[in-house]
């Protein structure tokens, strides 16, 4: 018994060191540096049809209107998309192209 109450003191022990770990070589005072990168978007398509237009920004859908993260999309054009939100953007669409080897 006296074997089961010690092993269950040290299990509860070490959890209470559990929390936050403390690097031992990082010099005092300094702090991290958690740098969150900055997001991309890009047109991957754009559809006509008759008289709707619809854009893929990131694989989501939008028309003229929608709200995206970036702001508000104003045009949508055959190789491009204007967006309006703090600042204007205009994402143009990349077409790929394949070169075949003879």
């Amino acid at each position: 018994m006296p074997t089961l109450v010690a092993a269950l003191l040290a299990c509860q022990v070490v959890g209470a060191y559990a929390g936050e770990f403390v690097d031992p070589t990082r010099p005092a005072g300094l702090q991290s540096s958690t740098i969150a990168p900055k997001a991309s978007y890009t047109l991957q398509s754009i559809l006509f049809s008759g008289n709707r237009k619809v854009a893929t920004i990131n694989g989501k859908s939008y028309i003229t209107g929608d709200k995206t993260p970036l702001g508000k999309i104003l045009l949508i054009e055959k190789d491009r998309v204007v967006i309006q939100g703090k600042h204007r953007r205009v994402l143009k669409l990349q077409s790929e192209q394949y070169k075949i080897k003879r």
